[in-house]
């Protein structure tokens, strides 16, 4: 019986569930969410027009519609995996008990953020639609990029303090995604407003509420995410970390104990 294909597929199921059921409240809600939103980003990949010189992406090359297309799937394709994986990476249980699923559920999310960085970065910067939109959108795909870099290096160093504090930067960056296509569709009244305000608020509020609420969330918790205090939470408010290390240079790397 235990050999049996369906059985040993209803056992992984069922200690997936059992491990999902175990993650902490916020973290199961951004699971949900993600999946839920889901169907947008699928919508682009799955859309034969996309890959044809039908313009949907903005016009970063003018004579060639398909390129800027291409470049949106790829963007919607490396982004699906961050998005997906990010929640199970912040769940320290994992780290801890599952250290090589940790490791290999971080190299997809770490290239797949890098990746879908880039190559929405020329679509953003010509998001003609809006005024502000272009800018906002360009200034999230380059903290995207560089908070997840960070968080590669540090981890790469063993620096797993400086690692966790940019992966989380970094999941505040990929959480924009959440904001910008289910967020603001409760919250806004798109009936009473253009369509450049929503842009705005989509390219400007959408990541940097969550960098805020990230920042407020790292002040106030150590390592091991245990409240440091109320008086030393404020004075993380006003001084910048001495354990936020970005490993710019080409130090070696610290070799494994």
């Amino acid at each position: 019986m235990k050999n049996n294909p369906l059985f040993r597929m209803i056992r992984k199921f069922d200690d997936f569930f059992e491990f999902f059921m175990a993650m902490p409240l916020l973290l199961k809600l951004f699971v949900i969410l993600t999946l839920i939103v889901l169907p947008v980003p699928l919508g682009y990949v799955l859309s034969p027009e996309i890959y044809t010189n039908t313009q949907i992406a903005s016009p970063f090359i003018k004579t060639f519609p398909l390129i800027n297309n291409l470049l949106l799937v790829i963007h919607v394709s490396c982004a699906i995996p961050a998005i997906l994986f990010g929640p199970f990476l912040l769940y320290r249980p994992l780290v801890r008990n599952k250290p090589r699923i940790h490791r290999l559920l971080g190299k997809f999310y770490i290239f797949g953020c890098m990746i879908a960085a880039i190559t929405i970065f020329p679509v953003a910067l010509f998001n003609i639609p809006s005024k502000i939109g272009p800018i906002g959108f360009s200034i999230m795909a380059i903290f995207w990029f560089l908070t997840t870099f960070f968080a590669y290096n540090a981890a790469r160093r063993k620096n797993y303090v400086a690692h966790r504090r940019w992966v989380i930067r970094s999941y505040a960056m990929t959480l924009a995604f959440i904001h910008v296509n289910f967020t603001y569709r409760l919250l806004m009244p798109y009936d009473h407003i253009t369509y450049d305000t929503l842009r705005a608020f989509q390219s400007l509020v959408s990541w940097q509420f969550n960098l805020l609420i990230a920042e407020f969330y790292l002040a106030a918790t150590n390592f091991n995410g245990t409240f440091v205090g109320k008086s030393q939470w404020f004075k993380n408010l006003t001084h910048l970390s001495h354990l936020d290390k970005m490993y710019l240079t080409k130090a070696k790397l610290t070799k494994p104990a």
